[in-house]
């Protein structure tokens, strides 16, 4: 039995802050939040499921985290940056 974390975008859409972004990229999907002066955390998130796959949005897909909140980042282009080099 694994401890994975599913969730699906419109989830996440709705417990990042007024600073977070969801980005969808490619089969991929990176979540930033934070804020100037906290720092900014990024999390990798892999599709379970794809939309084609289902016939449902992609907002309504599974996802599975594969890269959590591990580090806070002091803007975030370089959390952006860090989600890119998990994926």
């Amino acid at each position: 039995m694994t401890n994975a974390r599913y969730t699906t975008m419109k989830e996440l859409r709705r417990a990042v802050s007024e600073n977070g972004v969801v980005i969808r990229y490619s089969e991929s999907v990176f979540v930033i939040d934070g804020n100037e002066i906290d720092g900014y955390t990024s999390e990798v998130y892999e599709f379970v499921t794809l939309p084609a796959e289902l016939g449902i949005p992609e907002d309504e897909c599974r996802l599975e985290c594969v890269a959590g909140r591990c580090s806070r980042h002091r803007d975030a282009g370089l959390a952006l940056l860090k989600c890119i080099r998990l994926r």
